[in-house]
């Protein structure tokens, strides 16, 4: 009877002992199974806050694309603006370098009419005698006949405006030229009239000395003003002398604009 009681005894010791060591590996398993999961959720996290990273830099990237497809697109624009603005200033250049054209050729002509006229010799005095009246009774006939006083040579007569045969709107053009250059701060009608002269002495073109420096006295090398170098700005500016533009005139229009220089730096302007 007390060996029963003791195998049954050693029984439960082992089965005590059984369940101590399930408990310990249940106890280190569950541990390891909240370790794993503290783990899964950190990794959780860093998989959550790197998903934000990426959605928040693809977001900036969107951006950043708009942005510059916008600024491609108003690039092109500006570009197409440009184009059609140089397009529309060469068309202006041609029309103003084909009105100076023909003033210019208007004025050779006009000068050579002049030099004809000048050149033609005076009447022979053989001519003026056999058109003067016969002397009437009173006169002595033995009196020597009066001899006709010279004819004046003609004074040298200052280039003035040429009336152009221009088409209406050509005509226009050309007074929007004059008018750019009477308005413009650079043309003082008191100082080129008191520079020039032969200028003011000629009535139409003192009348109207915006018009003679935009037909003549630009192409003539007279300044405008002291602000402004007629010569300088035809010598260093070759498209603007092989046009045969007037120098203020390209200069309002265009040069301004393009930086170009109205006189020497640091110099007065010569007379």
């Amino acid at each position: 009877m007390e060996a029963e009681l003791n195998s049954m005894q050693a029984s439960l010791e082992q089965r005590f002992q059984e369940l101590a060591s399930l408990t310990r590996t249940l106890e280190e398993e569950r541990k390891q199974t909240e370790h794993n999961q503290s783990e899964l959720a950190a990794v959780r996290q860093s998989l959550q806050q790197a998903e934000q990273e990426r959605d928040a830099a693809r977001n900036e990237q969107n951006i950043s694309q708009a942005a510059l497809s916008s600024a491609q697109a108003e690039l092109s624009a500006a570009q197409v603006a440009l184009a059609e603005l140089k397009a529309e200033q060469e068309t202006r250049y041609n029309e103003l370098a084909i009105l100076t054209q023909m003033l210019e050729e208007e004025r050779e002509q006009s000068e050579q009419a002049r030099a004809s006229a000048s050149a033609k010799p005076q009447a022979q005095p053989a001519l003026i005698k056999a058109t003067q009246t016969e002397p009437t009774v009173e006169s002595s006939p033995t009196a020597p006949a009066a001899k006709p006083e010279p004819e004046p040579e003609p004074e040298p007569e200052l280039q003035q405006p040429v009336r152009l045969e221009l088409t209406e709107e050509e005509r226009q053009k050309m007074k929007e030229f004059v008018a750019l250059v009477a308005e413009s701060g650079l043309f003082n009608a008191e100082w080129y009239l008191k520079t020039y002269t032969d200028v003011a002495a000629h009535k139409p073109s003192a009348d109207n000395p915006a018009e003679h420096y935009v037909l003549y006295g630009g192409f003539e090398g007279r300044n405008p003003g002291p602000g402004f170098d007629s010569s300088f700005y035809l010598r260093t500016n070759k498209d603007v002398l092989d046009g045969k533009v007037n120098p203020l005139v390209h200069y309002l229009r265009f040069g301004q604009a393009e930086n170009r220089k109205a006189r020497p730096d640091n110099t007065k302007v010569k007379k």
